[in-house]
């Protein structure tokens, strides 16, 4: 078994000169279906609205894990008046590295067999969405997975509905949203969890990671409002990047002729460049190869993409 990864030293913060030190409180069930983790780091403007959401649940056999980041603002306050309300809120708050760290840590720390990760700026649709998922966490599947609706997000217009049942090709276009996605925890830890050499696309890695190996369902609902702002829209993840033909070839086990790498020549370029000036030339030989096969296809390969994710609407 793969352990999570641990990595533990803690982000730049305003206040890295006094370290936070570890903090917890709270209270939750020794047994449920569902383990809401919601990692934090200075939401105290957003925090409340997405925990009220997971309050007015109809389906109530789940915990909520608050995972904090050493916030400096009222977040943690906040925190605590809220599991002084919700008797299945549990929290903790010390300094991390990052939101992927803090939800590695809320997998550790969550005692249901499902997982699922909201943003603390982020909330579920309606009342009844555990309700209408929990029909499907009966084992038939590991990946449980529907849609989102998009807020002040640059993807799309306020009320877009971003999401569909995936394909491979869509896996390596663009991510499915973890706000939509319920794991088995025998997956997260069997493969690992988040990678935390991916500080904004780790949930990406990881969905590539899953998505040949384990068995998926994808359910017609919106789960949960998806709000822009994010990390993701305002830092990039070079080494995501760089090396994601690299996962895709690995992960999705893809053969040199396969025509996803059409829609990744680019990529491939950039790669076995990299590869040349580090002084590795087999694995320059390698993607340079698959470079000069399917660099032909620069300029129309992506011309479907839009088209493939195209909003969806609910049936």
């Amino acid at each position: 078994m793969k352990p999570l990864p641990t990595k533990s030293s803690p982000a730049p913060t305003a206040d890295s000169a006094s370290p936070v030190s570890r903090r917890e409180g709270g209270n939750a069930p020794d047994h449920c279906l569902i383990s809401v983790v919601v990692p934090t780091r200075n939401a105290q403007g957003f925090l409340r609205p997405c925990l009220e959401s997971l309050s007015r649940q109809t389906f109530t056999d789940f915990e909520i894990v608050v995972v904090d980041g050493g916030s400096s603002d009222g977040t943690v306050a906040l925190i605590e008046e809220m599991a002084g309300r919700f008797k299945n809120l549990r929290w903790v708050s010390e300094c991390d590295a990052g939101v992927y760290n803090g939800m590695n840590k809320g997998v550790r720390l969550a005692r249901g067999p499902w997982l699922y990760f909201l943003g603390a700026d982020d909330r579920l649709q309606n009342e009844r969405v555990f309700e209408e998922v929990a029909r499907h966490l009966d084992g038939t599947a590991d990946m449980v997975y529907g849609n989102v609706m998009l807020e002040n997000h640059p993807w799309g217009r306020d009320g877009t509905i971003y999401g569909r049942e995936f394909s491979v090709r869509d896996i390596t276009l663009r991510n499915i949203c973890h706000q939509g996605i319920f794991y088995s925890r025998h997956v997260l830890e069997k493969f690992g969890g988040y990678d935390l050499r991916y500080p904004i696309f780790a949930d990406w890695d990881l969905n590539l990671r899953l998505f040949k190996k384990v068995r998926k369902k994808y359910l017609p609902l919106t789960v949960a409002r998806f709000r822009g702002g994010g990390l993701s829209a305002r830092v990039k993840d070079p080494e995501f990047e760089l090396h994601f033909v690299e996962i895709l070839t690995r992960e999705l086990e893809l053969d040199a002729r396969s025509p996803l790498y059409r829609d990744q020549a680019r990529g491939l370029r950039h790669l076995w460049q990299h590869y040349a000036r580090r002084g590795k030339p087999g694995l320059a030989l390698k993607f340079f190869a698959l470079w000069l096969r399917h660099e032909k296809f620069i300029g129309r390969g992506n011309a479907g993409a839009a088209e493939t994710y195209s909003a969806t609407k609910e049936m």
